[in-house]
Parts: C-alpha cells; structure tokens; sequence
C-alpha cells in the first residue's frame, strides 16, 4: 500500500485525537465503525449514529462533532445532511478528516469498518 496514503490516514487519526482531547466527538455510522477505530488506536469518544440524537439532548452546542461516514456515495450524502443539520442547531461540524479519507477509495477501502484492515500496516511502518 501506498506509504504516502498510510501516513495520510496517521496523520487524520492524529487530528482526531488531538481534537478528542479538547472534547469533540467523532460520529460514525454503527458500532463496527467504533472497533475499527479503536483497532487503530482512537481512544477519544466515538458516538454511533443510533445514539446522536440522545446525544444531542444531553450536550448542547457549541460542542464539536467529527463526521467519520463511509467513503461510498451514501456516507457522503449521510455528511452532507448531517453538517447541515447540526450546523444549523449551533454544533460546530468537522468534515475534514472524511474528506481526505476519501482517499482511501484508490485502494479498495470504502467504509469506516474496512480501515480496520490498515491497522497491521500502521503497526509495522508499511
């Protein structure tokens, strides 16, 4: 695989965390996108897309969200509903780091749970 794109993926888990520590939140589509992340090391909250609106009551804006849905043409539009919605209520949206894991269509990788594929080869510097 591609080391620039392995780097690439190191360094968005890097802003997540970093974003994490401050006390955002990644919001992903289900609980196999949630191993994945945590099979690559993200140890910030990940909130399921099933729990968003509970979630919502409890924590009011300007709290900030990172959107992590699949790369496929349905998470893209799942993004897009989602920024504006939660923009329009206060919450301050990251769409960010989706974007430039998009990059990971040119290797076959379409969803959030398939990254879970790449965590060996983080691991070992491939």
């Amino acid at each position: 695989m591609d080391e620039e794109l392995i780097e690439d993926v190191r360094k968005v888990l890097k802003h997540f965390s970093d974003a994490a520590e401050e006390g955002a939140v990644v919001l992903v589509e289900g609980p196999r996108d949630i191993e994945a992340l945590r099979m690559l090391g993200f140890t910030g909250t990940i909130l399921s897309l099933s729990h968003l609106d509970d979630w919502v009551k409890a924590n009011p804006p300007p709290r900030k969200l990172i959107l992590l849905m699949d790369f496929d043409r349905e998470g893209v539009e799942i993004v897009r509903r989602l920024e504006k919605r939660l923009t329009a209520q206060g919450y301050r949206v990251d769409t960010a780091g989706h974007k430039r894991l998009m990059a990971l269509k040119m290797v076959g990788i379409t969803t959030v749970e398939a990254m879970k594929n790449l965590a060996g080869l983080q691991q070992r510097g491939e």
